[in-house]
């Protein structure tokens, strides 16, 4: 666990609640990067993604209302709304 260890969440992780347990986890795909106590992922690529119709997109639906559903992409960050019209 990150308290155990005591480990500093950089840029490119987050603490994610396993069971009893705070596991660091990576946010991005890259190289760890460790100094001291500071843990940190260098993405590979540092260009952010631009999508592209037909692309496929996996994320957790966290909420359902009338006319769109709330989807989380990534944990920690800004909620995606997906109108149902386009569904």
């Amino acid at each position: 666990s990150t308290e155990e260890q005591s480990f500093l969440r950089g840029h490119g992780t987050y603490v994610q609640r396993v069971l009893d347990e705070d596991r660091l986890v990576a946010s991005v795909c890259g190289t760890v990067q460790r100094v001291n106590k500071l843990i940190t992922v260098v993405p590979f690529c540092e260009l952010l993604y631009q999508g592209h119709v037909g692309d496929l997109v996996i994320g957790r639906v966290t909420s359902v209302q009338n006319t769109r559903w709330t989807v989380q992409l990534v944990p920690n960050q800004r909620d995606a709304q997906l109108p149902l019209s386009g569904v």
